[in-house]
């Protein structure tokens, strides 16, 4: 309990603080995002996500111990694997098909009980969705691989 009240109060102060600067650098110009839109946006999040995590632990009355597992240990390293993979395909296959492939092999290999067919459709959604955002809307350059995605 104690260090959810701690995290959750460093995780507010660096959430109001992005936020702050975010404004200051500038939030939308009349063309569209301006340097402060991201810091903004995640400064709100972590906010968010702190504000939740501070009232879970007011509410929490048990102070357990909670020990880490080797299962948990190597969902973990799967999880950087596979980052790490996605981060060394980047500027060869592209951003977009980079992280369609992080996604799937998130969704089917790290937890297991979804079937290929859901994995992919799940995958090549999100990456549409992200692409729509970054490429589309706030036109952002981002690495493009051998088939331009």
């Amino acid at each position: 309990m104690r260090e959810d009240f701690i995290s959750s109060l460093i995780g507010l102060g660096l959430g109001l603080y992005w936020v702050t600067m975010g404004i200051i650098y500038g939030f939308w110009e009349e063309t569209g995002p301006s340097s402060g839109f991201t810091p903004v946006v995640f400064g709100l999040i972590v906010t968010v996500s702190s504000v939740a995590l501070f009232w879970q632990s007011l509410r929490s009355k048990k102070d357990k111990k909670q020990i880490i597992t080797k299962r948990e240990l190597l969902g973990l390293f799967k999880i950087c694997l596979a980052v790490c993979i996605v981060i060394f395909c980047v500027t060869r296959l592209g951003t977009f098909t980079s992280l369609g492939l992080l996604l799937v092999i998130g969704i089917k290999v790290i937890s297991s009980s979804y079937a290929w067919l859901m994995a992919i459709c799940a995958g090549a959604g999100i990456t549409v969705v992200l692409y729509l955002v970054f490429k589309v809307w706030l036109m952002v350059p981002l690495p493009q691989g051998l088939i331009g995605f």
